[in-house]
């Protein structure tokens, strides 16, 4: 939060994904390939959707290859900077004082065209943290560009349910090693050996993660008896995965 991100993000999905092609061989991938992302890592994807052609990957490894995926799944996402916004993911990535081209330009739902690839969208009507017309606005937009689109919005849910797993509920989130390194970064931040950190950002750690342990914390806008919630209470949700599946086969598919 104290540097604001601009268009470091979308480079950085831009490059994983020309990353990803340049090696496709290698790794016996299809010739289709899809991004995922959730919330603020959906408004990421989101970005690369809608503004692939602007990122020129200066490495000539990567000359000639695309940055547009075949499709992108985007799980209740922030998308809007506008009323409907979340202010903290678009503080995190313009500032506190952004530009009305700045603005316009990370509003994704402003910056559809009819080179957007397909797209996945889901949320919750209930989300209590992204409002579910980020989701609408997105959908609106896809659907006046004529962009093939499929949108589930769930009666109920609280922001940040993934896939909604039994082990989700038990606080069992995968492979722990993004957390870890996150949290080794908060904890030399802590110990005073991080550089060039400033007080602000250092308390803004402290209240982020007041127990750098804590590697199971619920997702923000989880209610408080997170671990006592019963799988089963979400199971229309969990749906959202076989529907994103049917979805990519069907791309796949395609010409």
């Amino acid at each position: 939060m104290s540097v604001p991100l601009k268009k470091q993000p979308l480079e950085d999905i831009a490059r994983a994904v020309r990353f990803v092609r340049l090696r496709a061989t290698d790794y016996s991938l299809g010739k289709k390939l899809f991004v995922c992302g959730f919330s603020a890592g959906a408004h990421v994807c989101g970005t690369l959707a809608v503004h692939h052609e602007d990122v020129h990957d200066k490495n000539p490894a990567y000359a000639g290859l695309s940055c547009r995926p075949d499709g992108v799944i985007l799980s209740y996402p922030v998308i809007t900077t506008g009323r409907y916004t979340h202010p903290s993911s678009v503080e995190a990535l313009v500032g506190k004082n952004p530009s009305s081209e700045e603005l316009s330009y990370f509003s994704l739902e402003k910056n559809v065209t009819d080179r957007t690839p397909p797209c996945f969208l889901w949320q919750t009507a209930t989300d209590d943290l992204v409002p579910v017309e980020n989701s609408y606005l997105f959908a609106g937009a896809l659907k006046e560009k004529a962009v093939p689109f499929a949108h589930y919005v769930f009666p109920a849910g609280f922001h940040g349910l993934s896939i909604a797993s039994e082990d989700f509920f038990r606080g069992k989130f995968g492979e722990p090693y993004t957390m870890e390194q996150v949290m080794r970064a908060v904890r030399a931040v802590k110990e005073g050996k991080g550089i060039n950190v400033s007080d602000r950002r250092r308390a803004e750690l402290e209240a982020q993660f007041p127990d750098e342990g804590q590697e199971k914390r619920p997702t923000s806008g989880a209610p408080d008896d997170f671990f006592r919630t019963k799988a089963t209470d979400y199971e229309d949700v969990r749906q959202w995965v076989n529907l994103a599946t049917v979805w990519m086969r069907k791309i796949q598919a395609s010409a």
